[in-house]
């Protein structure tokens, strides 16, 4: 059984790396530099192209590690993630650590309830 202090430091470990990441921006980061890949000037400068595919391949990779990270160190709950979370806020006591999926709604009810979720762009393991 993991201790609540265990919890508290994966919590905290996260965080940090949520934070070094700048997670938020990851993805629509990714989206921009892969269009700029669909122009058809894109190869005309070789090397500004590389450092583009590297830069795309480095984000995607960042990306993976926080997944991986996450799914050795949280329970996936799935889509009753909302549920958990209150379970979780409302009793101190069944404190752990867990991801899953929430519709935009689920997320603004649980905002409403002083609940903040964080959210981690979910790149394929393909990627």
């Amino acid at each position: 059984m993991i201790s609540s202090e265990q919890i508290s430091d994966i919590q905290n470990r996260l965080d940090s790396l949520y934070q070094f990441l700048s997670i938020e921006g990851k993805k629509e980061e990714i989206e921009k530099l892969e269009k700029i890949t669909q122009e058809s000037n894109f190869w005309d400068h070789p090397d500004k192209a590389q450092k583009i595919l590297k830069e795309i391949s480095k984000i995607k990779k960042d990306l993976l590690k926080v997944r991986r990270f996450v799914e050795k160190n949280f329970e996936f709950v799935g889509d009753k993630l909302s549920n958990e979370v209150r379970s979780i806020y409302y009793d101190k006591k069944k404190q752990r650590n867990i991801y899953g999926t929430v519709t935009q709604e689920e997320n603004q009810e649980l905002k409403e309830e002083g609940i903040e979720l964080d959210s981690i762009p979910w790149l394929d393991k393909e990627n």
